[in-house]
């Protein structure tokens, strides 16, 4: 009986260091602030808004890493520019690849600040991503 109980506490033990991992994983990184890119398709909106320009670092910063960390895994993404002319990284969303990754990130760093912070147009941009047929199936 006593083996018994000893082999549940350490199924038990097993099972919970396995849940902190998970947990640890699922609170991590970009994770943290995107949460999981659960979607194979995505278009990611950019709207800086009114952002200083140590913001706007920040987001890029986080941008980067949430392309090279959760986008890497999935299927296909775009990047939508809700500034004053609205501006796509690419017309349809791109299968994703190191390559494609890459160029997105470097696109993503050539992005100006004064222009990413004049008149912003979120909404048409949203609507530009809804209709990038990939994302909306």
């Amino acid at each position: 009986k006593k083996e018994l109980i000893l082999h549940f506490v350490d199924c038990l033990m097993g099972a919970i260091e396995l849940y902190e991992q998970r947990m640890e994983w699922l609170t991590s990184e970009s994770r943290q602030i995107f949460g999981v890119i659960q979607e194979q398709c995505i278009v990611i909106v950019l709207d800086f808004g009114t952002a200083a320009p140590a913001e706007f670092h920040l987001c890029r910063d986080v941008l980067s890493m949430v392309l090279v960390e959760q986008v890497m895994r999935i299927a296909r993404f775009n990047l939508i520019w809700a500034a004053q002319d609205l501006m796509k990284w690419q017309q349809k969303s791109a299968p994703v690849s190191e390559h494609t990754v890459k160029a997105a990130v470097m696109w993503l760093w050539k992005l100006d600040h004064m222009t990413a912070v004049s008149h912003t147009n979120p909404a048409e941009a949203l609507l530009e991503a809804m209709g990038d047929e990939a994302v909306s199936s």
